[in-house]
């Protein structure tokens, strides 16, 4: 909860601009995801989150940003 709070205060810009295993995120191509996909989602991201982990989900046209999943396990893509 911790993590989603201080995502939560950020910009996109300033989320861009962090480390991808800090504050930060990383696209992720949809082909590599091993789950089903909700449709009409052109671009997934994922999110560090500590204990190992990641959150994964997709950004609205209004900037929100909607968890589709919690990888907690890394295995739902080659995190290569």
């Amino acid at each position: 909860m911790n993590k989603m709070y201080q995502l939560s205060q950020q910009t996109w810009s300033q989320l861009r601009q962090a480390p991808r295993h800090g504050l930060g995120y990383e696209k992720i191509d949809r082909d590599s995801i091993r789950a089903g996909i909700p449709p009409a989602r052109r671009k997934l991201h994922r999110i560090q989150v500590p204990r190992p982990g990641a959150m994964v989900g997709y950004r609205s046209d209004d900037g929100t940003f909607y968890i589709v999943w919690f990888d907690r396990d890394f295995t739902l893509y080659d995190h290569g």
